[in-house]
């Protein structure tokens, strides 16, 4: 994964130019993950991508999960005054979408 996806670099950055990388980022894991029509494969893929991005200094936790379809992850929302800032949907099968929230 390309480094301008880390936390220092996207805190950074003025809103349209973060806006214009977290469409890239969500390009790339999009495109990462729509092969994957097998569920085990997609969820350990969705594992590898978290890690990789709190390896990125992003803090995730797993916020929601409706069964089988969609997992969301975000910032702490218990302590907000120290929560990340990205939040990452992964819909299965395949496509992601990546917002920024402060």
């Amino acid at each position: 994964m390309n480094p301008k996806y880390s936390f220092d670099n996207l805190q950074h950055l003025k809103s349209t130019s973060r806006t214009t990388i977290l469409k890239e980022l969500e390009d790339e894991l999009t495109n990462r993950l729509k092969p994957l029509i097998d569920w085990p494969k997609f969820e350990k893929e969705t594992s590898r991508i978290v890690i990789e991005l709190r390896m990125f200094g992003h803090d995730l936790y797993h916020h929601e999960y409706d069964g089988h379809y969609k997992h969301i992850w975000g910032g702490n929302y218990m302590q907000p005054q120290e929560a990340g800032h990205l939040q990452i949907e992964f819909h299965y099968p395949g496509s992601v979408k990546v917002s920024w929230h402060k």
